[in-house]
């Protein structure tokens, strides 16, 4: 007799089979990347986002307060808080729905963040050299995704 968990695993790698050959099957429309440059730029961002969180958590524990935090026994409204969270968490989402213009996208969260670094580096100018050198990987991440970029379709010549 099989095991429950052999016979979870065949399904499993069943369903995957048809999943990778839906996803294969699928051509990529102009201005989308390819699924090796999305997985790239997924975890990438979702890495910048987890070095976000790192910077809050340092922050609270050290008691240094990022503009964005404010301080322990007065913080900014949770709203403000999460907002250097927002467009990298975005842009993960977007890689794996295959939205156009990934890398584009990429370069305003990389500007978004580097907004953030730069109205830290004023109290402690650790934290926002940290965020400065996250937007810059952000940045550097996007453009050289730009390599699985699908250009839109030549035209047609006219006679």
């Amino acid at each position: 007799m099989l095991s429950v968990s052999v016979v979870w695993a065949v399904t499993l790698r069943r369903l995957l089979g048809r999943v990778a050959g839906t996803l294969a099957a699928v051509p990529l429309r102009p201005h989308q990347l390819s699924m090796s440059w999305r997985t790239a730029l997924a975890v990438g961002w979702a890495g910048i986002s987890l070095c976000l969180a790192a910077v809050w958590n340092s922050s609270r524990n050290l008691g240094l307060s990022t503009w964005w935090l404010g301080p322990p026994a007065d913080p900014r409204p949770l709203v403000v808080q999460v907002l250097p969270f927002v467009l990298p968490i975005l842009l993960v989402v977007g890689a794996i729905r295959n939205v156009r213009f990934l890398p584009w996208l990429g370069l305003v969260a990389a500007a978004a963040t580097a907004g953030v670094g730069l109205g830290d580096l004023d109290p402690y100018s650790r934290f926002g050299l940290i965020e400065l050198a996250l937007a810059v990987a952000g940045a550097l991440l996007s453009l050289a995704s730009i390599a699985g970029y699908r250009r839109g379709e030549p035209s047609e010549p006219t006679n």
